[in-house]
């Protein structure tokens, strides 16, 4: 999850090498993946985690 909000924050900011790293590295899939990781990462799904402002203890 930290990985994830990390890429999160990189596309964000424009940032397609550290997208496709997360992509290869964390996610295991090839290059031609990494545009719709890229598209996926900048939806609300961490709202909830950015409004209660807290992970789990355990969170990779």
């Amino acid at each position: 999850m930290v990985q994830a909000l990390n890429a999160r924050g990189d596309a964000l900011v424009g940032d397609a090498a550290a997208v496709r790293a997360f992509t290869f590295e964390a996610l295991r899939r090839w290059s031609g993946w990494s545009e719709s990781v890229f598209t996926a990462l900048l939806g609300n799904w961490a709202a909830q985690l950015y409004d209660e402002d807290q992970l789990a203890p355990g969170a990779p």
